[in-house]
């Protein structure tokens, strides 16, 4: 396995007119949390995670966007997860597929993204961001579990990636309480990305070219 020093992808900026929203809070006086990553990192740990922070942060909605909530089967699944836990319907919004300006003007409904785990957001993690919203993810120890770590981190989040689920719970009921906060990186958090590592393609094609330029020096004096 071979390194990047950064990033190991490189996002573009999709090129759609859509502005970023005002922080949700604001105007719905709740905190609403999201997650647009696919049904198949729903497990029960995570269930039970994001639960947790339902029932710590009063009056709060957890918005699910997957094109697998287009099936009812799925969506009384999810209703069923949570319900085991004391989360009624109510406090669940649920989106199915849509096109990809609709999937991001999903995130103008969302205050605070939660990362899955231990699989963890991708395109979905950076997106999110570029969209204004900050997303709280988990350490992980491979490479399924590091992709948001890394994304966040690139970003300079740091302070948004958890060590542990009590950990994970306790920042997002912290940052959920601390709307000024939450209102200002949505206003600053896409000029971030912008200047980051995770968008800067020249940046990370000279990377990628250091890297097979060592494989290629390396592999030379294997065979010397």
């Amino acid at each position: 396995i071979w390194q990047l020093p950064e990033s190991y992808l490189c996002f573009t900026p999709p090129e759609i007119d859509l502005e970023v929203g005002p922080l949700p809070a604001s105007l719905n006086g709740f905190i609403t949390f999201g997650c647009l990553n696919q049904l198949s990192k729903m497990t029960e740990a995570v269930v039970s995670v994001r639960a947790s922070i339902l029932h710590a942060v009063p009056g709060s909605k957890l918005l699910l966007k997957s094109k697998g909530l287009d099936i009812e089967s799925n969506r009384n699944r999810i209703f069923s997860m949570f319900a085991d836990h004391g989360i009624p319907s109510w406090r669940l919004i649920l989106e199915g597929k849509s096109t990809r300006e609709k999937h991001l003007a999903s995130y103008r409904h969302v205050d605070i993204a939660l990362s899955p785990f231990p699989y963890t957001g991708g395109t979905t993690s950076v997106e999110g961001l570029w969209m204004g919203v900050p997303v709280i993810t988990m350490q992980g120890d491979h490479f399924v579990a590091l992709v948001s770590e890394s994304i966040v981190h690139n970003v300079g989040l740091t302070q948004w990636i958890a060590s542990d689920e009590n950990d994970y719970i306790a920042k997002a009921v912290a940052f959920s309480a601390d709307l000024t906060l939450l209102a200002d990186l949505r206003k600053s958090l896409r000029e971030k990305v912008l200047h980051s590592p995770v968008v800067d393609a020249q940046r990370f094609s000279g990377h990628f070219e250091e890297a097979v330029l060592s494989m290629r020096a390396q592999l030379a004096r294997l065979e010397g």
